[in-house]
């Protein structure tokens, strides 16, 4: 039977965790991989892309839209790093 297969079981959990937290940020609009980039952010300001892509195990390109949406949104911003001109760190707006 289905049921009694380990991922199937997860495969239903994953969909009814999501259903819940797709209710719960309805009205700010927060997808899953924004509210899991924004608590990185938050635990790790400055963080590079390179690394926040790495932590949240996210394809680079997937990362540059996702931080621009949240700059678009002023829910993060890039500084750009004194030491390294070509980086930029990411940090939470006061938003």
């Amino acid at each position: 039977m289905l049921e009694n297969r380990l991922g199937y079981a997860l495969r239903r959990a994953q969909l009814a965790v999501f259903k819940h937290f797709n209710e719960a940020m309805q009205e700010h609009e927060i997808r899953p991989a924004q509210f899991s980039s924004l608590v990185v952010i938050e635990g790790y300001p400055g963080i590079t892309q390179t690394n926040l892509a790495k932590i949240l195990d996210i394809d680079p390109p997937r990362i540059v839209s996702l931080i621009n949406n949240l700059e678009e949104r002023g829910l993060a911003l890039r500084v750009r790093c004194k030491r390294d001109k070509r980086s930029h760190g990411i940090f939470l707006s006061k938003r």
